[in-house]
């Protein structure tokens, strides 16, 4: 298995949520967003849903990236 296929399994379980939810509650409703090191792009999926926020994602891994197509 790939590590960005393993991540992306983590970043669905509860307890990963709880993780981010300290910086989901700081940001504003609308706006945008620049993710540096998105990773599998599990916060900018969130943000997007909940908050309408416009969010671009970068990384330097591109199995990462192809995780967070399949999220966004």
């Amino acid at each position: 298995m790939k590590f960005s296929k393993f991540f992306s399994n983590i970043q669905e379980t509860p307890w990963y949520r709880s993780f981010l939810n300290p910086v989901i509650e700081e940001v504003k409703t609308s706006g945008r967003l620049l993710d540096i090191g998105t990773g599998t792009a599990k916060l900018i999926q969130i943000l997007t849903l909940e908050k309408s926020i416009e969010c671009v994602g970068v990384d330097t891994d591109s199995n990462m990236l192809i995780e967070a197509e399949k999220k966004n």
